[in-house]
C-alpha cells in the first residue's frame, strides 16, 4: 500500500498523510490508514495475503489490540525507511479489528 501511495498520490496527500500518522492523534491516524486503505483497494490494490510466509506456527498474522498500538508501530523510523517492516505493519492493520 505503501509503494502504491508513493507512485500514485500527490506529493501534498501523501504528505498530509505522512503528517497524520506521526503526528496526529490516534483517531486521526486512524481514519487516515483506513482512506488510504480504501483509496488502494478502489485503485485495484490487493488486501495482502495474510497466510503467505508466516513463520509462527499459527498461520496468522498478529492483530493490534489497539489504536494506539498501531500509532506507535507507524511512528517508528523503521516504518518510513524499511520496506520489510512497512509491510508487516500494513498486515497486521489489515487483520485488525479494533478500530
Amino acid at each position: 500500500m505503501s509503494e502504491w501511495a508513493g507512485e500514485n498520490l500527490a506529493d501534498g496527500d501523501l504528505e498530509a498523510y505522512n503528517a497524520i500518522v506521526e503526528r496526529g492523534s490516534v483517531e486521526q491516524a486512524r481514519v487516515a490508514v483506513k482512506g488510504m486503505y480504501a483509496q488502494f483497494l478502489a485503485a485495484g490494490g490487493k488486501a495482502p495475503n495474510l497466510n503467505q510466509g508466516s513463520t509462527s506456527g499459527a498461520g496468522g498474522v498478529k492483530a493490534f489490540g489497539s489504536a494506539a498500538s498501531m500509532v506507535e508501530a507507524m511512528q517508528d523510523p523503521r516504518y518510513k525507511n524499511d520496506p520489510a517492516y512497512r509491510e508487516q505493519i500494513e498486515k497486521r492493520i489489515a487483520v485488525s479489528n479494533a478500530f
